[in-house]
């Protein structure tokens, strides 16, 4: 059983909240929720490809596109990929560049499937959907071949709109690591600070690995990230957001070298909801997974639904990960709820950075953040069965009745578990949805959620309790 350093908790703010790490701590302490404005907590990780199918000269497009760079490879899980760098060498901004990609063996006969069928070409696009003038981005066409072994590739950019003019506001790329994983995985990860003096809008975060000459590698996207941040100098620190990005590169090569893209613009209207964050645990499971457990409070007078970004760092504020999360169900005014965030790639494969996780923050995304009109229902839950292995898994089942008179579209069943003092130590949740039409007054449906704990806390010690909320059909 491998042994790692205890987080404690140490604050909570409105929407970013930081906790840091003791070795050897004793179990988390519960901090009150903050009711006024908070204040701000400052925190205390080559050579060139041999398996390059072919790689393409510098080509003029139509519509004064320019592949300035392109090539193909096949990645540690056999997945072939073409990739590359598209310009807008036009003097207007381009937006919905649409692909065309051929992928063909040293006879020319086509190696594209679509369903069962061999197809000349299939369709591709690029990681912005806007191009500014000047402007360059990625793209990363990739599929599985049955049969067969690439020799040539063909990209075509065959359609594009006139889109509108939009200056792209400043950022700065803060505490950076690039880790190379197994099977040619390749993770950036960083924080995004926004420069600008107004609140912005991120549409897409693309990193490339590139070899020694500043070729092109490998590219990818993100999708951990906070999708909009507040100005520059926001006393709640909104105006950062850490990341992390996944790239499959070829398995023959070692990169160093790495890039970001940035897809953003301008947004008025910037509104923090009035949800507050309190961590209650956090801890690794037997499979070496991080969850950090906590509570959100809705102290407002609106229903919201909401999706929460988490950052984790070393001692030195390196940012070791970062991963998302949909907060499981619909916030009520005045309703508490829990949250597990658990799921980092690159804390999964690295006995180091795990050692070397000192703290971690929570942020509500405000692009994700925003008012719904749900008709909300408080259920319970009858008939359950609760067990749990050595490995520190609870598998919980049972019932849920519609005991309204009202219509439910689906029912979410959050479990919790509890330790002697009644702190939060363990979340998870289970969907539950009709079989016909609706979840109709009287109508009883099954449900089973699973709950992954510490492994190192005796599991007869947690009490474990539900909070069921059916959504009425519209």
């Amino acid at each position: 059983m491998k042994t790692h350093a205890r987080i404690v908790i140490i604050s909570v703010i409105l929407v970013l909240a930081l906790a840091t790490l003791a070795c050897n701590a004793a179990k988390p302490s519960q901090t009150p929720t903050i009711q006024a404005t908070p204040e701000v907590v400052t925190a205390v990780p080559t050579e060139k490809p041999t398996e390059v199918i072919t790689e393409k000269p510098t080509e003029k497009t139509s519509g004064g596109l320019t592949i300035i760079q392109s090539s193909a490879y096949k990645d540690g899980f056999d997945y072939y990929h073409v990739i590359g760098i598209i310009r807008n060498d036009s003097d207007k901004p381009l937006n919905g560049l649409e692909l065309t990609v051929e992928l063909r063996d040293s006879n020319g006969k086509s190696l594209l499937l679509e369903g069962e069928k061999v197809v000349e070409s299939l369709p591709g696009s690029t990681m912005f959907y806007t191009i500014q003038p000047g402007e360059s981005t990625p793209f990363d066409f990739y599929t599985s071949i049955e049969t067969g072994v690439p020799t040539d590739y063909v990209v075509t950019v065959t359609n594009s709109y006139v889109g509108e003019i939009l200056t792209r506001p400043e950022f700065s790329i803060e505490n950076a690591i690039l880790s190379e994983g197994e099977d040619g995985k390749y993770y950036i990860t960083g924080e995004l600070v926004n420069k600008s003096s107004k609140s912005v809008y991120i549409s897409t975060i693309a990193g490339t690995l590139l070899d020694d000459d500043d070729n092109l590698v490998a590219t990818s996207d993100s999708y951990n990230h906070s999708y909009m941040l507040a100005a520059n100098g926001d006393q709640n620190a909104m105006d950062r957001t850490p990341f992390s990005l996944d790239i499959d590169a070829p398995t023959d090569g070692s990169f160093s070298q790495w890039d970001i893209f940035i897809e953003s613009y301008e947004q008025e209207g910037f509104e923090l909801a009035p949800i507050y964050i309190e961590f209650t645990n956090n801890y690794f499971d037997e499979w070496d997974d991080f969850h950090i457990v906590g509570t959100l409070t809705n102290q407002g007078d609106v229903t919201y639904y909401t999706s929460l970004v988490a950052g984790l760092y070393d001692s030195d504020e390196m940012v070791l990960d970062a991963g998302t999360s949909s907060v499981s169900a619909y916030l009520a005014p005045g309703e508490t709820v829990p949250f597990d965030i658990s799921y980092f790639s690159v804390l999964g494969f690295d006995d180091t950075y795990r050692d070397s996780l000192s703290t971690f923050t929570v942020q509500i995304d405000p692009y994700w953040t925003y008012e719904v009109d749900y008709q909300l229902v408080d259920l319970s839950v009858a008939n359950e069965s609760v067990t749990f292995d050595q490995y520190g898994m609870w598998t919980i089942k049972g019932d849920v009745t519609n005991s309204t008179s009202q219509n439910l579209s689906s029912a979410t069943i959050m479990v919790g578990l509890f330790d002697t003092d009644g702190n939060l130590m363990a979340t998870n949740y289970a969907y539950i949805y009709p079989e016909k039409e609706v979840f109709a007054p009287g109508e009883t449906l099954s449900f089973e959620a699973y709950v992954w704990i510490d492994p190192d806390v005796d599991p007869a010690t947690y009490q474990h309790d539900f909070l069921v909320q059916g959504v009425v059909s519209e």
